[in-house]
C-alpha cells in the first residue's frame, strides 16, 4: 500500500463524525489501517476486472470516506445498545464490497 496523508484521513473522518455522531479518532490505529488497506486492493483488484486506472491514494481514501461511506442509522446508535461505531465499521470488508459494487 503506498504512504497516504494520515492526517488529512483522521480530519475527513473525524468531520463525518461530527455530521453524524460518530466517534472520532485522534491518529491511524493498527486496526484502521489493516482496514484501508483492505479497502485500497479491493479498489486496486476492481479497477483491475474493469480496466480503469486507480486514482491518486488520498484523493480514493479520502473520497471513500466523505462520499462513499454514509453511515445506517444503526450505526449512528439506533440499535439496541444506542453504540454508536465509528471508522473500523465504515473499512469491515462487507461494507467496502457494497460501497465498491454500487452503479452510481
Amino acid at each position: 500500500m503506498p504512504a497516504f496523508d494520515r492526517e488529512r484521513l483522521r480530519d475527513t473522518w473525524n468531520s463525518k463524525a461530527d455530521k453524524h455522531g460518530l466517534p472520532k479518532i485522534r491518529n491511524v490505529s493498527t486496526t484502521v489501517e489493516s482496514g484501508l488497506k483492505r479497502l485500497w486492493q479491493s479498489y486496486l483488484k476492481q479497477c483491475k476486472e474493469i480496466g480503469s486506472q486507480p486514482t491518486e491514494i488520498n484523493t480514493f481514501l479520502n473520497g471513500y470516506l466523505a462520499h462513499g461511506y454514509t453511515p445506517t442509522k444503526w450505526a449512528c446508535g439506533d440499535n439496541p445498545e444506542g453504540k454508536r461505531y465509528g471508522i473500523e465499521t465504515a473499512l469491515r470488508q462487507e461494507k467496502i464490497d457494497e460501497i465498491l459494487s454500487r452503479e452510481d
